[in-house]
C-alpha cells in the first residue's frame, strides 16, 4: 500500500476517497495469493484423501472448509462496504472516483465466487470421503456375513448332535 503511494505520488491530490480506493484495492488484491494458496492446499489434501483414506486429511480437509468460510465471511463484509460507498456518490465519494470503486466491488465479488466454488469443492470431497468408507464398510460386512454363514453350518450341527 505504501509502496503503491509512493509510486504514485499524485494519489493524495485525487482526496481521501481514493486513498480509502487504494486500502480497500490492496485489501483486495491480497486476498488472491491467499485463495491460491488455499485452492493449492485442498487440491494436494483431496488427491491424498482419495488415494489413501485417512483420518489426518479429514482433519486438514475440514481446517480448509473453515479457512474457505472466514474469507467467505471477510470478503462478504468488504464486499458490502464498496457496494455501500458506491451509494455515497456526490456526497462522500466524488464522481471520478466511483470506476474504481466499481473495480474494488467486481474483485471483491469475483473472490466471493471462488470462496463459495471451493466451500462447494470441499463439501464433495467430504462426500466422496464418506462414500469411500461406506463402500469399506459394506466390503467388510460381505466378509462377516460370508465367514459367518460358513461358520453357521458346523455350530448347528454339532448344536443338534452336541
Amino acid at each position: 500500500m505504501v509502496k503503491r503511494c509512493q509510486k504514485n505520488p499524485d494519489s493524495f491530490s485525487r482526496g481521501p476517497d481514493f486513498i480509502l480506493y487504494l486500502l480497500l484495492d490492496y485489501i483486495a488484491d491480497e486476498y488472491f495469493p491467499l485463495l491460491d494458496n488455499l485452492d493449492e492446499e485442498l487440491d494436494e489434501v483431496e488427491k491424498k484423501l482419495f488415494s489413501k483414506p485417512n483420518q489426518k486429511f479429514l482433519v486438514k480437509l475440514l481446517a480448509e472448509k473453515r479457512k474457505a468460510v472466514i474469507f467467505r465471511r471477510n470478503l462478504v463484509a468488504l464486499r458490502d462496504l464498496a457496494l455501500t460507498l458506491r451509494q455515497f456518490e456526490g456526497s462522500f465519494i466524488s464522481v471520478k472516483n466511483i470506476p474504481y470503486f466499481q473495480d474494488v466491488f467486481d474483485h471483491l465479488l469475483r473472490l466471493a465466487e471462488k470462496t463459495d466454488l471451493m466451500r462447494e469443492a470441499i463439501a464433495t470431497t467430504f462426500e466422496g470421503y464418506l462414500s469411500i468408507l461406506s463402500n469399506n464398510l459394506n466390503e467388510i460386512m460381505k466378509r462377516l456375513t460370508a465367514l459367518t454363514v460358513i461358520l453357521m453350518v458346523p455350530t448347528l450341527i454339532s448344536g443338534v448332535y452336541g
